[in-house]
Parts: C-alpha cells; structure tokens; sequence
C-alpha cells in the first residue's frame, strides 16, 4: 500500500495515504501512552484472586499497549511474563493468543521468523479452544497475511475470524471484530470497491459503538469519510457525498478529542484532521481556507509531536496548493521544500512522493522563471521516475521467477 498524498492542483501527489494510513498506525515508531487506559490495565493486575487466565490476557493488553507507545521492552517482559505463565497452563489457548500477538510484532518489525511464530499459535489452538480466543487466531492470521499483501487469503482469514465471534456480546471481542471489519475496509479500498468499503465502514462503525472503543470510533468515522470522499471523487454532481465525508471526519477528529486520554494511538489524531484538510483543499472553494487551516494545524502539531512525518509532510503539500491558487510562488517553494525535508525524516521514504514533490517544484520554479533551478529538478523527478520504473520491472521479474 502506497503512503502518499494528494494535492488539489498542479501535479497531484496519490492520496492513498490519507486513504488508508490510519489503519497502519500500527506500525509507528512513536505513539504516545494514553495514562488513563494503562491505569485502568495495571488496576485489573493489582487485583486479588485474579485467575491466571485473566491475568495472562491482561498481561497481553497492557503489553500491546506498551509496544504501541514505543516501549517495547516493557512490552516484551510483559509478554514474557503471560508467556511463561501460559505455558505453565494445560490449557494451551493462552499460550495460543500470546504466540499471535508475538507474532503481529515480529511482523512489524520485519522479522521473518513470524510466520512461524503464527503456526505455532495455529498449532497451540485445539478445537474445544474458546471462540474468542479462535477469532483471535485467525484476525492475527489475516492482519499478517494482509500486510504481506495477500489480500485474498486475507478476506478468508478474516472471515474465518467473524465465523467464531458469531454472536459474541464480550466488549474485548466486539473491539476485535471492529478491527477485523476496518481490516476488510482497507483491502476492498486497495481493490476499489466502494460498495463494500462503506458496508465494512459501516459495521465496524457499529461494532465500536457497542464496545465502547473510541479508537474503533474514531477509525470507523473515518473511513467512512474516505469512502463518502471517494463516491463524490466519481461524481461530483452529488454533494451529498462531499457533505457526507466533512461530516464523518468532523466526527471522527471530535471523537479523539472527546476521548483523548483513552486513545491507544496518539497519532490518529493527525490522520483525521488531514484527511477533513484533505478534503476541503480538493473539493471546497478558497472560502473555506480557514477552516482546513484549524485541520492543518492539528494534523501538523500532532504528526511532529509523534514524529509521523508521512503527515507533515502532506500539511505541507496542502499548505502548497494553497499558495499555489493565490500565485504565491515564494510560499509555494518554501512549502515544497518543506514538504520534501519531512519526507526524507521518513523511516520509509516514498519513492512516489519524491517524483511528485520534484515535479511539483520544477512547475514551481517555471512559475518564478528560474529555469535552471526547474532543470534540476526536473532531472530529479526523471532520476525518481525511472527508479520506479527499475523497481516495477524487478517486481515483475521476481513474480514471474516465483511461479516458474
């Protein structure tokens, strides 16, 4: 899945990023802890006569917690903890569920060892094994194999995972089915299918108003916004749909602030208020400036406190097209470049950002007349523009080389 953004004119970034990034804050290096949730946690452990099976799912909750907020190795002494006491346990569906989220992190962090980590959670797992511990299984399953991009085994695994849920009223398993149907959401996005973005939206949207989940909230709000942005991106004839997606992602940046000190992922926030930013740049006239500014300012105190700079570098981008529509092209370049400073920040610079920004400033540069500046850069955009051609013709190398 591609991580980047749109700009409203001139050459327009992919939006794909503000499409789906808030499904992936998973895998930030910087999220900030939430004091309220990991109290409420620490206060169940602290409980007396707590049964070693709660405790061991507790363990698991206040862990992933941790490791979301960038304290893993508080995270994995916790894991260690739940562990050993799992293994201790005949019943082994602990120790099942504790090998699955072992193995949700390795795969974020790139460890090829997760894939067996996963089997051994699939081999733990026994048929008289609790439904939700077995949804539990196969969501990691589908979570995985989704973010290896194999999307179709995804769905099946993912449907495999609402199959044992069936008729669950248990608030940690209606916030897991919540993500289970936001995961569907993001592969039938990548696929286009907007028919079954909204109906997932739409059940994930309800799913995490039984649990109480304010992160499923927020989440589920949003990408109904996306999907509403979508339909009217296909017919702009209907503002319905435009009006639709400002409401749903007013509702989902208003529903983070309401809930802040409950929030498992501080940066949400920014994902939110860009995309609302997003939407009034593309789609709403100059008038509405000021009020994507409130929505820019979020988006860019929020990703340069949790050091998403796959954001900022967007607020720039958008700042961009701004000055771009009033012909302030002194702006527009100290934005661009702005904007190309924060993505090279990136962890995983975009290779499709990069070729945008480098034809955005060599558009730029024209419209000052400084040709040789917008040479450059244009020998920057082909130079990007031909590394993506190099890196496609590999990946069609290595797809065919694997089915021979």
């Amino acid at each position: 899945m591609a991580h980047c953004f749109s700009f409203a004119s001139f050459p327009k970034l992919p939006k794909t990023a503000i499409l789906f990034l808030f499904v992936t804050y998973f895998i930030s290096n910087t999220l900030y802890a939430q004091k309220a949730k990991q109290d409420s946690l620490e206060q169940v452990l602290d409980k007396r006569n707590l049964s070693t099976g709660e405790r061991i799912l507790t363990l698991s909750r206040l862990a992933t917690h941790h490791y979301f907020n960038d304290k893993r190795e508080e995270s994995n002494k916790l894991l260690d903890e739940a562990s050993q006491l799992a293994e201790a346990m005949e019943d082994k569906q602990y120790l099942a569920r504790i090998l699955a989220i072992q193995a949700m992190h390795l795969c974020i962090q790139g460890d090829s060892t997760a894939s067996t980590m996963l089997q051994s959670a699939l081999d733990n797992l026994d048929e008289n094994a609790d439904p939700g511990t077995k949804g539990y299984i196969w969501y990691a399953k589908g979570w995985m194999e989704s973010r290896n991009e194999r999307r179709t085994e995804a769905v099946a695994s993912f449907i495999e995972a609402l199959r044992h849920y069936d008729g669950s009223s248990n608030i940690n398993d209606l916030r897991v089915i919540s993500s289970i149907y936001i995961e569907l959401y993001s592969i039938y996005g990548h696929w286009k299918d907007l028919d079954n973005m909204e109906k997932y939206a739409r059940l994930a949207l309800d799913n995490a108003r039984q649990s109480g989940n304010p992160d499923g909230l927020s989440s589920a709000l949003y990408s109904l916004g996306y999907t509403f942005e979508d339909r009217f991106r296909g017919n702009n004839a209907q503002e319905e749909f435009r009006d639709s997606a400002e409401y749903y992602y007013k509702q989902s940046v208003s529903t983070f602030l309401e809930h802040e000190d409950h929030m498992t992922s501080r940066n949400q926030l920014s994902f939110n208020a860009l995309g609302l930013a997003n939407l009034y740049s593309e789609f709403y006239p100059l008038s509405y400036n000021d009020t994507a500014q409130r929505y820019l300012d979020i988006a860019l105190k929020e990703g340069l406190k949790t050091e998403h700079y796959t954001v900022v570098t967007g607020v720039y981008g958008i700042l961009n097209e701004y000055t771009q529509r009033e012909n302030r092209w002194d702006d527009a370049e100290h934005y661009l470049n702005q904007a190309v400073a924060y993505q090279e920040k990136n962890p995983l610079p975009e290779l499709e950002t990069k070729i945008r920004l480098m034809e955005a400033l060599a558009i730029v540069a024209e419209k000052k007349g400084d040709y040789g500046a917008a040479l450059e850069y244009y020998k920057q955009y082909l130079t990007y523009y031909q590394q993506r051609f190099d890196n496609g013709k590999n990946g069609i190398r290595k797809g065919i080389g694997s089915k021979i």
